[in-house]
């Protein structure tokens, strides 16, 4: 990865480091903030658009990403993920923000965890949707202010994801573990029934179209038993919140809310 080569000629591992610990101080991460967008909405406190029929639907998560910029209703403005962020809170009443940062595959940069979150100001947590790979990647993230990560089940596992997530645990992010399949939920189950399940927050199911990187409905998901499998079940009974992602073709209003998830992360497209 060439940016990662140039980020750790600049930064070393150990500097690096040194600053995600200090930021853990002057800018604390607020994974509360995380855990509670990730519960679903009562009857008490209903979306804006859809108040009148919500009964208890997956809470609504603003996806900042580059990729979905050119489909979106904002496409004759040029993407500016906070401007994004801030209209999805009003509109749809998000209570966090996923922000894709990858410079080559999306076009987005660390920065942008810095800029929306200093628009949202502190009552909205923001958290980086790239998979993390590695701890530099990890201590960027919580540099740059970064309340969340993700880890990828279908490339890190093993002793690895153990040591990732001690490390996120020892910065006070929230972690979120990425999985495509049902052997990788399998094994992220497996992680939780061998270690403390506080090390994990979240489990976001993705289903993507691995062509177009766009989401696949949720309906696809469902006939693969992702959403289904007993182990979805046995996560949700330990405290860990489940996230998916709607597609365009997804409508939000008509989504069950017996689905099996607590959040969902919501696309610019969607707007």
């Amino acid at each position: 990865n060439a940016r990662l080569d140039r980020a750790r000629e600049k930064t070393p591992f150990i500097q690096l480091r040194a600053k995600a610990m200090s930021a853990k101080v002057a800018v604390p991460p607020r994974s509360s903030l995380i855990l509670d967008s990730f519960t679903k909405d009562s009857p008490d406190s209903p979306p804006k658009p859809i108040g009148h029929i919500r009964r208890s639907y997956p809470s609504l998560i603003a996806l900042q990403n580059p990729n979905d910029a050119s489909v979106s209703a904002f496409d004759d403005l040029p993407y500016i993920p906070a401007q994004l962020a801030q209209t999805q809170r009003e509109k749809f009443g998000c209570g966090s923000v996923a922000v894709v940062t990858d410079e080559i595959g999306s076009g987005g940069a660390l920065s942008d965890i810095e800029t929306v979150r200093s628009q949202m100001g502190n009552d909205t947590a923001v958290w980086v949707l790239d998979a993390i790979v590695n701890a530099y990647e990890m201590y960027e993230a919580r540099v740059c202010g970064s309340d969340g990560l993700v880890l990828s089940a279908a490339v890190v596992n093993g002793l690895d994801l153990s040591y990732q997530l001690k490390a996120a645990k020892s910065l006070e992010m929230f972690t979120i573990i990425e999985v495509h399949s049902v052997p990788q939920l399998e094994a992220v189950l497996k992680t939780v029934r061998s270690q403390e399940s506080s090390l994990i927050g979240a489990v976001f199911i993705a289903s993507r179209d691995l062509d177009t990187l766009f989401p696949r409905s949720i309906t696809h998901a469902l006939s693969i038993k992702l959403y289904s499998h007993p182990a979805v079940s046995e996560l949700r009974d330990g405290g860990i919140r489940i996230v998916g992602e709607l597609a365009p073709e997804d409508e939000y209003e008509s989504l069950s809310p017996n689905l099996p998830f607590d959040a969902v992360l919501l696309s610019a497209h969607l707007q």
